[in-house]
């Protein structure tokens, strides 16, 4: 099943995936398929790359959602590289007369082996790419997944099947997908509520995996952030946390240029707390392009303090998780 030139191999995980998840493959590869057809000739390449996208913690419904666009436009860069070059490869060479005078020109072989050089930098450099992606994605995946464990009652379904806080918060009604964002807000609370740390890194990663009118939904969910920190202890550092922000784009913002991806003053400090203002008026989309453009900017920072989060958290969260099942297994026993 293995590819002849080995771009995705596979390893002991994702054959197993794919001996036992054949219907699922064959979808995420049609998916994959559809998006360029002229270009992934090899089906081998196709089952490969779609079993390591379900081995790396994506799900079926996730890629045919396009949560994993990113991922695939990736290979599909890598793809037109190499067949550029395999092309290139197997081009007849041309006869050119030889100049009657000399001019600046490489040698044919010269030229080749440029070219060759260039190819090989180019794939080189485009799987180092997707490999950081894929380690940002696992970070991020499994940052979402304890989360949502530390949310959720043990042994309850959301917790049986690792789902993150949103997932365990939507609904589809009549074919309209819907959020209970008083809902997120809680559970939110109740992951970081004795631990503040957590905060940010749960507040983010809830904003990364809404899958429809993710800021409008956002300021529900901050909204009730803020009635839920009203009941805490005065001494409580979430207690006034949000006080000052009138949206979760604020709070982004200030967020951003406290992690030092802003400059005060600057340029692109001065467009996005622009676009920020003029978002409290207006709804995204009313936005005109520049600040459109501009709040995405801020939105792309967002997402890079949220991985390094859950790099510097991921142990610390894995913990707890743990601990949280061992003293429910003590109290088992004590109650037996």
């Amino acid at each position: 099943m293995v590819g002849d030139n080995n771009k995705y191999p596979l390893t002991d995980n994702s054959l197993w995936i794919l001996l036992n998840d054949r219907d699922n493959i064959q979808e995420v590869v049609k998916y994959i398929k559809r998006k360029r057809p002229d270009l992934f000739l090899d089906s081998n390449d196709l089952i490969e790359y779609a079993s390591s996208l379900l081995e790396r913690g994506y799900d079926k419904v996730q890629i045919l959602n396009g949560l994993a666009d990113d991922d695939i436009a990736s290979i599909i860069k890598l793809e037109e590289h190499i067949q550029r070059s395999v092309r290139r490869n197997d081009e007849a060479e041309k006869y050119v007369p030889l100049r009657p005078r000399k001019e600046k020109n490489l040698p044919v072989f010269f030229k080749k082996l440029i070219l060759t050089g260039l190819a090989c930098a180019t794939i080189v450099t485009s799987f180092a790419s997707i490999h950081k992606k894929m380690i940002r994605d696992d970070i991020d995946y499994k940052t979402s997944i304890y989360i949502g464990m530390l949310a959720s009652e043990l042994g309850s379904e959301d917790y049986e099947h690792k789902r993150n806080l949103v997932s365990q918060n939507t609904y589809n009604i009549d074919n309209t997908v819907s959020y209970n964002t008083a809902n997120i807000a809680k559970d939110i609370m109740s992951v970081c509520e004795n631990d503040d740390s957590l905060f940010d890194l749960c507040l983010f990663d809830v904003y990364f995996n809404l899958n429809y009118d993710r800021l409008a939904n956002m300021d529900g969910i901050f909204y009730g952030l803020k009635v839920e920190m009203k009941s805490l202890d005065e001494n409580n550092p979430l207690h006034t946390k949000l006080n000052d922000y009138k949206s979760f784009l604020e709070y982004a913002f200030n967020t951003a240029v406290s992690n030092g991806y802003l400059e005060v003053g600057s340029k692109d400090y001065k467009e996005i707390l622009n676009a920020v203002n003029n978002y409290h008026q207006y709804h995204f989309n009313e936005l005109s392009d520049s600040d459109q453009k501009a709040i995405r900017e801020l939105l792309d920072h967002i997402k890079e303090i949220k991985t390094n989060m859950g790099n510097t958290k991921l142990d610390e969260l894995s913990k707890l998780v743990t601990d949280r099942e061992i003293n429910s297994k003590k109290g088992e026993g004590r109650g037996a």
